[in-house]
């Protein structure tokens, strides 16, 4: 005998809760039937209560806003990963409108890029908002940012990161066009977010940065016996090159970097960082027939 039933088994015996509580009675639909005694006018079955949940549930989003942005008509569909980059803010929650035109959440990971998220084109253009609620009479409420998206690209890289304007920031989204063809696999990416020049050498190449721009690093075929090569960001101050950080990197063709040019508030040097996109080993087609054997 447990604990909690040898005290349960001893208030029974001593019978001190025999007058204190009523006896529970099960009760039936015919118990309240009688329309005398009960002033009710119509018995709610289940398919009527079924029925005004889903009436309800229509009409919650006019009473409290709503994530819907059926009033915005899509042109095109655009995949996006996505990178957070902002010192101050290393989690935040962003929105843009997926296929059906709900405002969904955009799947942003802390240090690495965001899963593939589809999303639509308007006018040309994706918006991120810093909200889930759309206002069709406001439509810029709660806008974060931003993106207008060239007819000819379907998938896309965007880095977020805000910006000085004035005495405050506002955020950025800057594109790097992430199709098989254009961002292969071994090859990388350098984006300074900094006003000044700088150039980055890895391995063979030699690549001058403007500020705000991409710069594409060619995949990089100078490296050892275990894949690493020398890797130098420089900076131009009163005419002059210098390093500011030196790595060994190691490359490889199934491996994308973005690399980051950034400085902080009372920093004496610029700061790298990087982002590591690896593709998922091909699988043999010995292996995908075996696989379809087992799963069909």
């Amino acid at each position: 005998l447990t604990r909690m039933g040898a005290l349960e088994s001893a208030i029974a015996a001593a019978g001190i809760n025999d007058e204190a509580f009523l006896d529970q009675v099960q009760l039936a639909a015919a118990d309240i039937s009688d329309a005398d005694l009960y002033s009710y006018k119509t018995l709610l079955h289940q398919g009527d209560l079924m029925l005004g949940l889903i009436l309800f549930s229509l009409l919650l989003p006019s009473l409290v806003g709503t994530s819907h942005a059926q009033n915005i008509k899509p042109e095109s569909l655009v995949l996006i990963r996505a990178i957070l980059h902002d010192p101050a803010r290393v989690v935040a929650d962003l929105y843009l409108a997926d296929p059906a035109g709900d405002l969904v959440k955009l799947q942003l990971r802390t240090g690495n890029l965001s899963a593939p998220q589809p999303a639509i084109l308007v006018n040309g253009t994706v918006r991120f908002y810093n909200s889930s609620r759309f206002d069709p009479e406001d439509p810029d409420a709660n806008l974060a940012t931003t993106l207008k998206v060239p007819t000819t690209l379907k998938k896309l890289i965007v880095i977020l990161t805000p910006i000085r304007q004035g005495a405050s920031s506002v955020l950025k989204a800057v594109p790097i066009d992430d199709s098989p063809n254009a961002f292969p696999g071994g090859e990388s990416r350098v984006l300074s977010l900094i006003a000044g020049k700088t150039a980055v050498q890895a391995g063979e190449h030699r690549v001058g940065v403007q500020p705000g721009r991409v710069a594409r690093i060619p995949a990089v075929k100078k490296r050892n016996n275990f894949n690493i090569a020398q890797t130098n960001f420089y900076c131009e101050k009163g005419g002059a090159w210098s390093v500011f950080t030196e790595r060994q990197v190691k490359y490889h063709d199934r491996i994308r970097r973005i690399y980051l040019i950034t400085v902080f508030p009372g920093a004496k040097h610029p700061y790298v960082t990087t982002f590591v996109d690896t593709a998922p080993p091909a699988v043999p087609k010995r292996m995908q027939q075996e696989r379809r054997q087992i799963h069909p």
